[in-house]
């Protein structure tokens, strides 16, 4: 097996790793397990922390593909007790009617399927990709720090399995984590048919006038009150809040007041 290093996996790519592993994992609970609830994800442990202390894993099998692509599951300690779980053979008939060996091989083979669909990921791969079993070890390249090999944990009902996944297999499910969001692609239309359907308020000022409270309080209909700008000063049209100012003049179109615009100017008037 060739050996490429990788990175070191921190916090975001395990729970990045974590979510592209669950389909996976529950997928083939489905298919195996009377109940897919037993099934447990456990944590996700770099191999160099593992082998810290100098153990080596014990490998039970190894599922070995093409481009450094391995699966190691770790010597289970009791493959007996799964493969019962799995053919639902009640405890006391173990020894009776069920030799060790039968279930041991049940066993076997559910876990290194489960291996063969860490290494291939969806169904659809794992139909197209070529794999082998073997009994080898572990690459040693594989157990240094920042290798990218990386320890699996699960537990089905109160059994623990643990597997060792390569670097390129790690890389290959953080890469499918890490695909840029398809682009989102809107219909342009022409600046001035956009702005056809925008509507703006537009406010005209007459003017304005200064009242004391006295006259406030004595104010009757009919008064007639003097505004502040001359029959023949132009009157003020704003747009919006804050928009275009315009001077113009107040008449009438039809049975409508209307608004006769003389100067555009682009600021505020008193």
């Amino acid at each position: 097996m060739k050996y490429r290093p990788y990175r070191l996996i921190g916090e975001r790519h395990r729970m990045n790793l974590r979510g592209a592993l669950k389909p996976v994992f529950k997928g083939w609970a489905e298919d195996w397990l009377p109940d897919e609830r037993w099934l447990a994800f456990g944590k996700l442990t770099p191999l160099s922390d593992y082998c810290h202390d100098g153990r080596m894993p014990k490998i039970k099998k190894m599922v070995s593909g093409e481009n450094d692509h391995w699966c190691g599951l770790l010597k289970p300690a009791n493959a007996e007790r799964f493969g019962a779980m799995l053919t639902g053979t009640p405890e006391e008939q173990l020894d009776d009617q069920y030799p060790s060996i039968l279930l041991g091989e049940v066993a076997d083979q559910a876990l290194i399927e489960l291996a063969q669909r860490i290494l291939t990921g969806t169904q659809e791969s794992h139909d197209k990709t070529s794999f082998f079993v073997t009994d080898n070890i572990l690459p040693k390249e594989a157990s240094v720090l920042g290798s990218g090999a990386m320890v699996i944990w699960v537990k089905v009902g109160n059994l623990p399995f643990a597997y060792i996944v390569s670097p390129q297999i790690v890389e290959n499910y953080l890469k499918s984590c890490d695909q840029p969001p398809q682009e989102t692609r809107r219909k342009l239309v022409p600046v001035l048919s956009a702005l056809d359907r925008q509507k703006v308020r537009a406010n005209v000022s007459l003017g304005s006038a200064e009242l004391s409270l006295g006259d406030l309080g004595t104010i009757q209909v009919g008064d007639v009150v003097t505004l502040n700008r001359r029959i023949n000063e132009p009157s003020v049209m704003r747009f919006g809040a804050n928009g275009i100012a315009c001077k113009g003049f107040i008449g009438a179109k039809g049975k409508s007041l209307a608004f006769r615009i003389s100067q555009i100017e682009n600021k505020e008037y008193a």
